[in-house]
């Protein structure tokens, strides 16, 4: 692939190769027709079902952030082609549900990069087996994955029903985290440790025989390079649960850096030039 891209198209610039290499690639593990219409506003016609994806990705201004998005997605998708049960995920998005998937691929990326083995879960519709990742080593957890969309406002409220919901969907009987994307406004509003305080220590006195934490996620730009965009977490450890060396083992990994994964970035340097 990378060959004849270089081929047809000689003499880009890296931006170039990569956007390329990251819409093929997606092109061939979803789907060709979503790829036109979720990702390229030139093609028109845009399913229902495409919108949201259209949407999230900013596609309708060609611009730094839709570069990112796209290129960050697709190798997201890339590095997690043979985690078990990827294809349901996968459908998921064909079908016109890429926001709330988009949250589950971030997180197996960031187990992925860690070394931590994980399978996507299929859906079982029963409360309390219904969550959304289990990691399979180096010890089963566990993992429901919340997504709460940019418009969502802060409140104690919010986040109470969220880790709720979360809880319902998970088994009392093995250690479980739950991760939640949130908007990311919510990182600078001056009452978030408090309202994490408030709704989080009660949560975690109720749930001490099996919820091991909270991770907050949230998509943050560099105040000093606006066309920068990180992915920061933060791990809340319910300090009433009963740990073990396995769980101190594996929050090591959790909270350590990305050590695994193909960075398409790394490839255009290779095969580009």
């Amino acid at each position: 692939m990378c060959q004849t891209i270089k081929k047809d198209f000689p003499d880009r610039d890296d931006d170039f190769y990569k956007m390329f290499l990251s819409t093929e690639v997606l092109r061939l593990m979803i789907d060709n027709e979503w790829v036109n219409q979720s990702i390229f506003s030139q093609h028109g016609q845009i399913e229902k079902k495409n919108r949201d994806a259209f949407d999230y990705f900013n596609s309708g201004l060609v611009g730094f952030e839709w570069q990112e998005r796209v290129s960050r997605f697709a190798e997201r998708i890339y590095n997690l082609r043979r985690v078990p049960n990827i294809e349901i995920i996968i459908q998921d998005i064909i079908d016109g549900n890429l926001v709330s998937r988009f949250a589950e691929i971030e997180v197996g990326s960031h187990l992925h990069g860690r070394g931590i083995k994980f399978e996507f879960v299929i859906p079982s519709g029963q409360k309390g087996k219904d969550y959304d990742i289990q990691i399979v080593e180096p010890l089963k957890i566990n993992c429901e994955v919340k997504h709460k969309i940019e418009s969502t406002n802060l409140s104690e409220n919010t986040l109470t029903n969220t880790i709720r919901a979360s809880n319902d969907q998970l088994p009392t009987d093995i250690p479980a985290i739950i991760f939640i994307k949130i908007p990311e406004r919510w990182a600078f509003e001056p009452d978030l440790i408090k309202t994490i305080k408030n709704t989080f220590k009660p949560f975690f006195q109720r749930n001490k025989d099996h919820i091991i934490g909270i991770v907050l996620r949230w998509e943050q730009r560099d105040s000093y390079n606006e066309g920068m965009f990180y992915w920061i977490f933060r791990l809340f450890f319910n300090e009433k649960y009963q740990t073990n060396h396995e769980i101190e083992f594996f929050l090591n990994q959790l909270e350590g850096k990305r050590t695994i994964g193909t960075s398409f970035s790394d490839i255009v340097s290779k095969y580009f030039h």
